[in-house]
């Protein structure tokens, strides 16, 4: 019974975070009010703002967080591979 609570607890502490995470991005422009793409998901990694570009591709996608965080691993890699090999 006690770990249920633990549980939830960390449920809802987990998702209370993202919320905020998304209200203070969205305050500074970063996350989409609109139907995101995938150069929203781009324009986070560019930023350094891996967590978010991970929910909104989970978002887009509708995958869930660990299969999501595997496709933007690979964006990343793919984008970091552009940006090294122009002069």
């Amino acid at each position: 019974m006690v770990w249920a609570a633990v549980a939830l607890c960390a449920t809802l502490l987990d998702r209370g975070f993202y919320i905020w995470l998304l209200s203070q991005a969205r305050k500074k422009g970063l996350y989409p009010f609109n139907k995101p793409t995938l150069d929203d998901v781009k324009e986070l990694l560019r930023r350094g703002d891996k967590l978010l570009a991970i929910r909104l591709y989970g978002q887009i996608y509708r995958l869930n967080h660990k299969q999501a965080a595997l496709e933007v691993d690979l964006l990343e890699r793919n984008l970091d591979k552009n940006n090294t090999s122009r002069p």
